[in-house]
């Protein structure tokens, strides 16, 4: 909310309608509402206060299914998860930095091949028309609200497919030196962790998404995630060798 909006509200109760007069800020996202004066007419439908509950055995018993009964075990539980958090997240960083410097490091012998250059600056093409059209705008137009025109917007999308096609094919010669590949069980694998960790059974995804979640890793390039996890493991794996 831009600055004047929350406590103009203040006050006021639910139901009850407020036109609030209000001017953008000069460092507003979208350029063409910098310093713009504006009214918004505003209808208050509800109102929340939060609540915070006694922490205690009940609250603990009532919360976790009875599974913990006292503090202290509760405590012990959640020190443990939030520790296997921090670790899963530092080994996650230090993975994609050794990732990152690889990359880095590399150089290529060639051109890069043509073909996947356009189809990787496509695809990125079409997710912002795709975010376009969730705003109901022409892409011309987003793209202007974006701050870009045509012109750069090409630039970028050429930077990014040339980024990605250099990543792949870093990934893809480890891949081939190292002998590491994705079998179709070892992919199927992966999927079914993915939609396990994400809460998700097979047929509850595909009724949210309307495709199975072999066509959703299709068009996501889930495979490709999957082999980078991969190499970066291999990567890892070596770099701690060497210490």
């Amino acid at each position: 909310m831009i600055k004047g909006f929350e406590s103009g509200l203040i006050g006021h109760k639910v139901g009850d309608k407020v036109k609030l007069n209000l001017t953008f800020p000069k460092d507003y996202g979208t350029k063409k509402l910098r310093n713009k004066k504006a009214v918004f007419e505003v209808t208050i439908n509800a109102k929340k206060v939060t609540v915070t509950p006694k922490y205690d055995t009940a609250f603990i018993k009532q919360n976790t299914g009875n599974k913990y009964s006292t503090k202290e075990d509760y405590e012990k539980y959640i020190k443990e998860y939030l520790t296997k958090q921090k670790e899963a997240t530092a080994l996650s960083e230090v993975k994609s930095d050794l990732w990152s410097q690889v990359v880095t490091a590399s150089k290529s012998t060639g051109k890069y091949p043509k073909k996947q250059l356009a189809y990787e600056k496509e695809k990125f093409t079409n997710q912002y028309k795709n975010y376009a059209k969730n705003y109901n705008m022409s892409f011309k137009t987003f793209l202007k609200a974006q701050g870009m025109t045509e012109k750069t917007f090409n630039k970028k999308a050429n930077e990014y497919a040339k980024t990605v096609v250099k990543q792949k094919c870093v990934m893809y010669s480890i891949a081939k030196k190292e002998g590491i590949k994705v079998t179709d069980k070892q992919y199927k694998a992966y999927l079914k962790k993915m939609l396990k960790n994400a809460g998700y059974t097979e047929s509850s995804f595909q009724s949210q998404y309307g495709m199975t979640i072999e066509k959703y890793g299709e068009e996501n390039d889930f495979k490709t995630a999957y082999m980078l996890s991969k190499v970066v493991d291999n990567i890892y794996s070596s770099a701690k060798k060497t210490k």
